[in-house]
């Protein structure tokens, strides 16, 4: 039982873990495996190493001596120490390379013992690193390079921490292996963690842990394809050098975010991807999030209006609230979002007018507002979309003109089908644009004809205007000679060329 309990309160790391991890001259970070116990000491006097990582190693070695004394000799099934070979071909150990686990796990520990004790099976620090090759599951799959098969993550009461200054410690196991439960409060203690990066395992439940507000030096959380669900802690949005939050298809359920967090005012979170069927609403709090730069929040089940608050953050790049119960009509103040590129507003249920204020994003490439319940025309304001490419206003009730468009140079695909808008098509539509043209114009009440420059553009790619009102010859054989164009639906009375 003594054993079992320090086991349950031990945690398994993988090698760098153990030891700090060298940076290269260039940045990129390697993890040195090999490094003996004299090059290990040099790195720890040339980079002057804290007092308490000096601690760290006396601790690490205390817990090998209590872990090999806890253990009886006759765990080993050897009552002769007479023989202190390091050998272990005699021993009955788990399979695989043995002698080669040995020498891996007498590298790492060589910084913080004697390789001399360690090498002697009578010492208790040789019995703790014959009992970590020989028995332990979980060490001999990590020392196989394999990743443990199974088992609930493990608690620890004090957590630990690596120099900020030789290494970057992470939590990254993205190869499902088993791991099942609730992740603990002690998550929260790896202090020095920089990246979690947890994927594929299904039977890990639960909310994450508040205490994740300790992680101070956490810079990225990905969670993906988990069993995870829950409220996000608080905590979480507090730490300032976060940057990075993706929470994506996790089957677990319940997941919202708090309505309320304070002293977020200065935190660094630029990226924000919550794609898990969030419930509630939205709250406003997430415009105090003043670095935020790509904010995806779509394919969630968030209901109530769009906070006009969200007009506040201004670094704002990408904004995708797609593909949730979102009502209400969309805030004016979004046009104050100078930097945005990408707004994706569709599969929604908005109503009301388009702000004529979103004319003011000269940055935008991307507006979908597709499949909601919008009115109105399209405003004039609009004409100030220079950067515009993609334009997506299909499946609403919007009608009028759309003589707009004519002034969007870099206009390459237009998506308005199954609206009201009426009138003849400009003339100068797509006339100043370079990429292939994709146009869905059907299941609208346009009259006259196709503009003429169609017959003529070698990148109309498609052409979609089937149930208007066109003109009998509105599509003219011209454009049906247009051999660049490969698809071109239209209605066969509207269409000379029709057979």
């Amino acid at each position: 039982e003594r054993v079992q309990r320090l086991i349950d309160n031990a945690i398994t790391l993988d090698d760098s873990a153990v030891q700090p991890i060298p940076l290269e001259e260039d940045g990129d970070e390697e993890v040195n495996l090999q490094s003996n116990s004299s090059e290990n000491d040099d790195e720890v006097e040339e980079s002057n190493k804290p007092r308490w990582f000096l601690l760290l190693l006396g601790l690490a070695t205390a817990v090998c001596i209590i872990l090999a004394i806890a253990l009886p000799l006759s765990l080993r099934g050897e009552t002769d120490n007479s023989d202190t070979s390091a050998s272990l071909s005699d021993a009955a150990c788990l399979p695989g390379e043995v002698d080669a686990r040995f020498e891996k796990t007498k590298s790492i520990l060589s910084s913080i013992t004697s390789p001399n004790l360690l090498d002697d099976k009578s010492t208790p620090q040789g019995k703790a690193i014959r009992w970590i090759v020989c028995d332990d599951s979980v060490s001999v799959h990590l020392l196989e390079n394999q990743e443990p098969s199974t088992g609930n993550l493990p608690k620890q009461k004090h957590g630990f921490r690596l120099s900020g200054d030789s290494g970057e410690a992470q939590v990254n196991i993205r190869i499902h292996n088993g791991l099942n439960g609730l992740l603990p409060p002690e998550f929260g203690y790896l202090e020095d963690c920089r990246k979690i990066m947890l994927e594929n395992h299904i039977s890990l439940t639960g909310p994450l842990p508040e205490t994740m507000g300790k992680m101070s030096s956490l810079y990225s959380v990905a969670l993906l394809f988990n069993g995870l669900g829950g409220e996000l802690p608080s905590s979480l949005f507090r730490l300032k050098n976060l940057k990075t939050i993706q929470i994506q298809q996790n089957w677990g359920k319940n997941w919202s975010l708090p309505s309320m967090v304070e002293g977020i005012d200065d935190t660094q979170l630029e990226r924000l991807l919550l794609q898990n069927n969030f419930v509630g609403s939205i709250p406003s709090w997430i415009a105090k999030l003043q670095q935020l730069q790509t904010l995806d929040l779509s394919k969630n089940k968030f209901e109530g209006p769009i906070p006009e608050a969200m007009g506040d953050l201004s670094l704002l790049k990408y904004l995708s609230l797609m593909d949730n119960n979102l009502t209400e009509s969309i805030p004016s103040s979004l046009g104050k979002l100078d930097a945005m590129e990408v707004l994706i507003l569709g599969s929604n249920a908005l109503q009301g007018e388009l702000p004529a204020s979103i004319g003011n994003l000269r940055k935008l490439q991307l507006f979908d507002v597709g499949s909601n319940e919008l009115t109105s025309t399209v405003p004039s304001s609009f004409e100030n979309l220079e950067s515009l490419k993609y334009l997506v206003l299909e499946s609403n009730r919007f009608n009028g003109t759309v003589d707009v468009l004519e002034s969007m140079k870099n206009l390459t695909v237009l998506l308005i089908r199954s609206n009201s808008f009426s009138g003849a098509l400009p003339d100068g539509l797509f006339s100043g644009t370079s990429g292939n043209i994709v146009a869905d114009v059907g299941d609208n009440k346009f009259t006259g004809y196709l503009p003429a420059s169609f017959a003529n553009m070698s990148n109309l790619v498609s052409l979609i205007g089937a149930k208007n009102s066109f003109t009998g010859s509105a599509t003219q054989s011209s454009v049906c000679g247009n051999t660049n164009t490969t698809l071109l639906v239209m209605d066969c009375d509207a269409c000379e060329c029709c057979e």
